[in-house]
């Protein structure tokens, strides 16, 4: 499964409404969705566009170990 900001931000939306957020109203909550999608989306496309998998350190199917560089999705 590929990395989503989106899919993450709405997962520690979710906890962090779940701790506190029946206090905020609904607009109030989309924001705080907003926010999370936003800086996990950054986090995500840092991760995948400066994230490389180190030859040796990754298997295939056939637990033979993976020769050269690759980006991580």
């Amino acid at each position: 499964m590929a990395m989503s900001g989106t899919g993450m931000g709405n997962e520690v939306a979710d906890a962090v409404l779940a701790a506190g957020g029946a206090e905020l109203n609904a607009a109030e909550q989309a924001l705080v969705r907003q926010f999370w999608q936003t800086i996990c989306t950054a986090i995500v496309n840092h991760i995948t566009t400066n994230g490389h998998a180190v030859p040796g350190t990754l298997v295939d199917s056939l637990s033979g170990p993976i020769s050269g560089q690759g980006d991580l999705e």
